[in-house]
């Protein structure tokens, strides 16, 4: 298991013309899984937070559509904060991270494309549950 710190970026090719910007990823090129899921979050309000847990069987992509936002990662010894603000760029959370997002811009879109389907058993919500998860990976 990578550490917070080594949360690899997922970078969108981008095609731009007089029309617009179309950003692309592809299974097996830019993203690591096939997509299950997709959600996106909005109208967060001020000082508010999102996430707060991490997935047993499921990574995920996260993706500033619009706006900004900061994902904390936490891989039970250390934290490291990623400011997403470009719809180009994504942050892989590989399961087994726990992830918070925070500092939500008021215009912020979080698109999450999802390796897996919905699950409430996926799920680590308890940080001390966390740590001892971790705990067995070192």
């Amino acid at each position: 298991m990578r550490g917070a710190n080594e949360a690899p970026c997922i970078y969108f090719n981008k095609i731009a013309d007089e029309r617009g910007n179309l950003f692309v990823a592809e299974v097996a090129k830019q993203l690591p899984f096939a997509i299950q899921r997709v959600f996106f979050i909005n109208h967060v309000p001020a000082n508010a937070t999102r996430g707060g847990h991490a997935h047993l069987q499921c990574s995920e992509v996260i993706v500033p559509i619009c706006g900004s936002f900061v994902v904390t990662l936490d891989d039970g010894t250390q934290r490291c904060d990623y400011v997403l603000n470009h719809p180009q760029q994504g942050l892989l959370i590989e399961k087994g991270m726990w992830s918070q997002l925070s500092h939500f811009s008021p215009d912020a879109i979080c698109l999450v494309l999802a390796e897996d389907l919905y699950n409430t058993d996926g799920y680590i919500n308890d940080y001390a549950h966390f740590k001892a998860y971790r705990q067995c990976f070192k």
